[in-house]
C-alpha cells in the first residue's frame, strides 16, 4: 500500500494506491490521521488507484471523516472505481459523505 500526500494551498490530497482491506486499513488510517493533523484546508480523498475496499477500509474512511468534521474541515471523496463506489453506496456512506466523480471536481470545490 502506497499513500501519496499532496498539500496544496486550499486542500490536502490523499491518494492511496492498492486494496484497502484488513491488511492495509491500519496503515491508511494512521497515515491519514497524521496527515490531517499536519495539514491545512479541506481534504480530498482520491480513490482513482483503489480497486477494492473492505469494511475495514470503510472504518478508516469513517474515522477520517469524523476527524475532518471535528476539525471543521470538509472531506471530499473522488474518482471512485465502480466497484468501490458500489461498496460505499451499499454501506450507506453515500448518504453522508461528499462524493464527486473526478478529482478535478473535488479540487474545484476548494478553489
Amino acid at each position: 500500500m502506497q499513500i501519496t500526500l499532496n498539500q496544496q494551498d486550499q486542500y490536502l490530497e490523499i491518494l492511496p494506491e492498492g486494496r484497502i482491506d484488513a491488511v492495509t486499513a491500519g496503515e491508511v488510517d494512521s497515515k491519514c490521521q497524521d496527515a490531517l493533523k499536519d495539514s491545512v484546508g479541506g481534504v480530498v480523498l482520491n480513490f482513482s488507484a483503489v480497486p477494492y475496499i473492505s469494511s475495514a477500509g470503510l472504518r478508516s474512511v469513517l474515522k477520517l471523516a469524523k476527524s475532518a468534521q471535528a476539525a471543521k474541515r470538509q472531506l471530499i471523496c473522488c474518482a471512485m472505481q465502480p466497484a468501490v463506489f458500489e461498496v460505499f453506496r451499499l454501506s450507506g456512506f453515500t448518504s453522508f459523505l461528499k462524493i464527486v466523480a473526478t478529482a478535478e471536481e473535488a479540487y474545484a470545490k476548494f478553489s
